[in-house]
């Protein structure tokens, strides 16, 4: 059968673009089981949707949606979709939690339900005898309307990664997702294994992944690797794994192929403190890697202990002071805006930030999804109630919605406290060996610079205004509230 797969549009945001591995890794999976398809990713390119059904003749239509900013382009591809009286199926990660919205709004068929490889091969396969929807109750994973109700079949087992096959990414044209970074200025995003053996309450994890970990074998990865180096030019990867090579002897195999193959590039990844020595860093850097980015998001025991992340504050100094001496940028992110925060556990945050001098603080808001345990918290104590249709879902906006209600802060503080660290990491000279002056702010400006070419004119005009507006208001959160930088000892470290 043919299949036209689209990533959705994600609409004005701040980063630049990357590859989307999910619908490409079900893509690719198709394809090797004779089926006939091709993506559409509107991240990057915006194409006529009845052009393009019309010239491919699919005879379904999936589409990939991995967050709230993609909903309100999946409404309008459904919408045309629909009118051409194709099937339309929906997977990723943001409808496996809300299939009964996406169900009830007449624009989806099917949901797949968590990872779309195999189900998305059996769904297809049943439509292709016809059999649809009659025998979808046999299929695990998934969700579908019968006689008015919601349908959910039994849960699948997670595959096997071993039994995924070699991405293709000539599915993609693979230039368009490259971005600068700490000495690359062709990277992608790209992943070495799924889910995490942790559970925190404010992750999609424990929900999404069940907290079990799965790594890729190292002889598919290379071989992507080879083909994205030698035929594409790749020069680094950002590893999106949640946690990167939990166990030593991943690591220390992983390292000892990159050294092997001596590709010319540089590679970071997300890891949990207290996960790797000195001897590990230093193991890490000599196969290329030249950043890690952890997740150590509250200075606060009592926060740690709350949000599931547990992590010793007291050993946190020296993981990073390791990390740094051995010549790798360290990238520390934090959360602000948890549930029954306080300003005394904000300013042991900052506190904490100050003493391990990482060279970058990303920081973002307590956004409730309804997979964590912490937004079902919230739900069951009358504290918050999620979205109920798509049109809701679309007009999800972090940053300036009721979120920070949830917190004992202020808003503005908060919004203080978030845009003092991003220009925080926008000014970083950069002292590491690995980073040139400004690395970040010009990695920034770039991806503003992707953003606002994207489209054409009317993109160039929004995307602009923008940009502009985030970064003015970034320095009217700093410099205009020197009184709430004072109260958290907000000052340059």
């Amino acid at each position: 059968m043919r299949i036209l797969f689209f990533h959705p549009s994600t609409s004005q945001y701040i980063k630049a673009p990357s590859v989307p591995l999910g619908a490409l890794s079900v893509a690719t999976f198709m394809k090797d089981n004779g089926h006939t398809v091709k993506i559409s990713d509107r991240c990057i390119r915006k194409e006529n949707i009845k052009k393009l059904v019309k010239e491919f003749q699919p005879d379904i239509v999936g589409l990939s949606i991995m967050s709230a900013r993609g909903i309100k382009d999946a409404q309008f591809i459904s919408q045309t979709i629909k009118k051409m009286n194709l099937p339309v199926i929906w997977g990723g990660h943001y409808p496996t939690f809300i299939y009964d919205d996406a169900l009830n709004s007449g624009l989806v068929d099917v949901v797949v339900l968590g990872e779309g490889e195999f189900t998305f091969l059996e769904l297809v396969n049943n439509i292709s005898r016809k059999l649809f929807p009659d025998k979808l109750d046999e299929i695990p994973g998934l969700a579908y309307r019968r006689e008015g109700k919601i349908v959910v079949t039994k849960t699948r087992e997670f595959a096997d990664p071993a039994d995924l096959p070699l991405i293709d990414y000539s599915l993609v044209d693979v230039p368009r997702y490259y971005q600068t970074w700490y000495g690359c200025k062709k990277m992608l995003y790209l992943y070495g294994s799924k889910g995490c053996p942790f559970a925190c309450t404010f992750c999609y994890n424990a929900a999404y992944n069940r907290s079990q970990f799965r790594k890729r074998p190292d002889e598919v990865l290379f071989k992507e690797f080879d083909y994205l180096v030698n035929e594409q030019g790749m020069d680094g990867i950002y590893f999106t794994d949640d946690v990167f090579c939990p166990k030593k002897e991943d690591l220390q195999k992983f390292c000892a192929m990159m050294k092997q193959k001596n590709y010319k590039m540089t590679w970071g990844c997300q890891a949990r403190t207290g996960q790797f020595s000195r001897a590990d860093f230093e193991l890490m850097y000599d196969a290329g890697c030249r950043w890690i980015f952890y997740g150590v998001e509250t200075g606060s025991a009592s926060m740690q202990s709350k949000v599931g992340k547990n992590l010793d504050l007291d050993k946190m100094e020296d993981t990073f002071k390791a990390a740094k001496e051995t010549g790798l940028i360290t990238i520390s992110s934090l959360i602000i805006g948890f549930p029954d925060e306080t300003v005394e556990q904000l300013r042991e945050t900052v506190a904490l930030a100050k003493r391990i001098k990482a060279d970058l603080y990303p920081c973002n808001m307590y956004t409730p999804n309804i997979e964590q345990k912490l937004c079902q918290d919230l739900i069951r104590q009358g504290r918050f109630r999620p979205p109920k249709t798509l049109e809701e879902h679309a007009k999800l906006n972090p940053t300036v919605d009721c979120y920070a209600a949830f917190s004992n802060v202020p808003y503005r503080d908060l919004m203080v406290i978030r845009s003092y660290f991003h220009w925080l990491s926008f000014t970083k000279k950069g002292t590491n060996k690995s980073a040139k002056p400004f690395e970040f702010a010009a990695k920034a400006l770039n991806d503003a610079y992707i953003n606002i070419f994207r489209f054409g004119l009317v993109s160039f005009v929004s995307a602009g205004l923008y940009s502009l507006k985030t970064f003015l208001s970034v320095v009217w959160n700093v410099y205009a509230h020197p009184g709430i930088r004072k109260k958290y000892g907000l000052y340059r470290f």
